[in-house]
């Protein structure tokens, strides 16, 4: 009976802590400077304070670990990482002196961003698998469609990273400084992420074709 009382008080807890824990770990951002408001050099200037990384780190592996163990308190969480990822938008868009500096990267915001919507696309299906009657005639477990758009946005994100190092990794053993500057491997690397962002893309298209035929075909036997 404890036991029984112990899981509800946890699933009653969990979806206002995981939120609650992702907010400190933004506010341990910003007390780390990582988060800047006032920066106009366009790069993020230098204060940021290393040790708050891992205070971060910390707070946002707790906000996962509680979210993940209750599947309220996990569409919770992916909904405060979704409104994370708005207001962020919205942030670099109006201000001017808005930076996310880590290394000081001029990626890592984007690079941030798309983390978030990530963690927002995984967090947020109601259900991972759901069931679906198959041609033999039975019940199966199937993924569902919150399920498919987090792997598809997962492969949209990966695949055109990957092909980038791989397309101007090659250019770049063939090319000669001396002649070209090595210019070309950028542009070969580019060329390359927007061939696998399309091949994803095409790929999920018919994916999704395929499995609403069949859907529509067991619907009609």
């Amino acid at each position: 009976m404890d036991t029984t009382h112990d899981r509800r008080s946890g699933a009653s807890v969990a979806p206002v802590l995981a939120p609650l824990l992702l907010a400190a770990g933004v506010a341990a951002l910003g007390a780390g400077r990582f988060i800047q408001f006032d920066d106009d050099s366009g790069f993020g200037s230098d204060r940021w304070i290393m040790p708050w990384a891992a205070v971060v780190a910390v707070l946002a592996g707790a906000a996962l670990v509680v979210g993940l163990s209750h599947p309220v308190a996990r569409r919770r969480l992916g909904m405060a990482v979704a409104a994370l990822a708005a207001v962020t938008i919205l942030l670099a868009w109006q201000v001017e002196g808005f930076r996310f500096v880590f290394k000081g990267g001029e990626g890592e915001l984007n690079m941030l961003l798309a983390a978030l919507a990530l963690t927002a696309l995984w967090l947020l299906p109601r259900t991972y698998l759901v069931r679906s009657p198959g041609r033999d005639g039975r019940t199966h477990r199937r993924p569902g469609a919150g399920t498919r758009l987090a792997v598809y946005g997962s492969l949209l994100v990966a695949a055109p990273v990957v092909m980038f190092f791989v397309g101007a990794g090659i250019a770049e053993r063939g090319c000669d400084v001396e002649v070209d500057g090595c210019g070309l491997p950028l542009l070969e690397g580019l060329i390359w992420a927007l061939a696998a962002a399309a091949v994803v893309v095409v790929a999920g298209v018919v994916s999704e074709v395929v499995l609403a035929s069949r859907r529509r075909w067991s619907a009609a036997s």
